[in-house]
C-alpha cells in the first residue's frame, strides 16, 4: 500500500485528536517536567519550550533514558518539578488518588498537570481499571488541583467513525483498507464537522486536562 494509506491506518481519530490537543498547548510545558508513563517519551519534540524532560514507566523500554518507575510511588522530592504531563497512562491505575497525590506531592507550588484520559474508546486488553466522566475526575481533582480547562476529545459521531476504523485497522486485509480508504477519509471530514456543532457531549471518546497545583 502506498505509504500515505499506512500512515492514515496508523492512529485513530482520538489518538489525532489527543495528539492535536498535545501541539496546541505545548507552549505551558516549560521548566522542569515529569512525564508520567512514557514508554517511548514520543513527545519530547514537541515540548520545545521544556528545560528539561525526565520521563518514568512502569515498563520502559530499552535506551530511551526513562526511569523505571511507578506513579503511585514516585522516586522525587517534594516540590521537583514545574509541569507533569501524562497522557493516556491513568486509566491503568490500579490506585488513581494515590497516583494524583504522588504528582501534586513533586510539583512546585502553581505548577501544571496537563493529561489525558480515555473514556467511550475501546478498552486496552485486561490492563484498564477506570473510565471516569469528566464530573468523576473533577471530584478527584479538587483535593490537590484546580481544573483550569477540560476539553472534550471527539464525541458522538467521532465514536461510530473510530468503531468502525478500527474494526477496518484490524480486521480487514490490505485490499479491504485500500478500497475503504476513500471513503474513510471523506467521512473522517464530515463527522469532526458535525461533531463541532453537537451541543450536548454526551459521547466523548476521551478528555484532555489542564490543572494547577493549590
Amino acid at each position: 500500500m502506498p505509504k500515505f494509506i499506512n500512515e492514515f491506518y496508523s492512529r485513530s481519530l482520538h489518538r489525532q485528536l489527543l495528539e492535536k490537543n498535545i501541539k496546541l498547548y505545548s507552549s505551558y510545558v516549560k521548566g522542569r517536567v515529569l512525564d508520567v508513563g512514557s514508554r517511548n517519551r514520543r513527545y519530547d519534540p514537541i515540548f520545545k519550550d521544556a528545560g528539561s524532560i525526565i520521563a518514568i514507566d512502569i515498563k520502559p523500554q530499552k535506551n530511551k533514558n526513562i526511569i523505571p518507575a511507578d506513579a503511585i510511588n514516585l522516586p522525587f522530592g517534594e516540590n521537583c518539578f514545574d509541569v507533569v504531563v501524562s497522557f493516556e497512562v491513568l486509566e491503568y491505575m490500579g490506585d488513581v488518588e494515590r497516583a494524583l497525590e504522588e504528582m501534586a506531592r513533586v510539583m512546585k507550588k502553581d505548577g501544571l498537570l496537563i493529561f489525558s484520559v480515555p473514556f467511550l474508546d475501546p478498552v486496552h486488553g485486561d490492563v484498564d481499571n477506570v473510565r471516569y466522566t469528566v464530573k468523576s475526575w473533577e471530584q478527584l481533582l479538587t483535593r490537590h488541583f484546580e481544573v483550569k480547562k477540560v476539553i472534550i476529545l471527539g464525541g458522538r459521531y467521532s465514536l461510530m467513525w473510530d468503531l468502525f476504523f478500527e474494526k477496518a485497522r484490524n480486521c480487514y486485509r490490505t485490499t479491504g483498507k485500500f478500497l475503504l480508504f476513500p471513503a474513510l477519509a471523506f467521512s473522517k471530514k464530515i463527522v469532526s464537522f458535525l461533531d463541532k456543532k453537537e451541543k450536548g457531549w454526551r459521547f466523548p471518546m476521551g478528555y484532555f486536562f489542564i490543572c494547577k497545583k493549590i
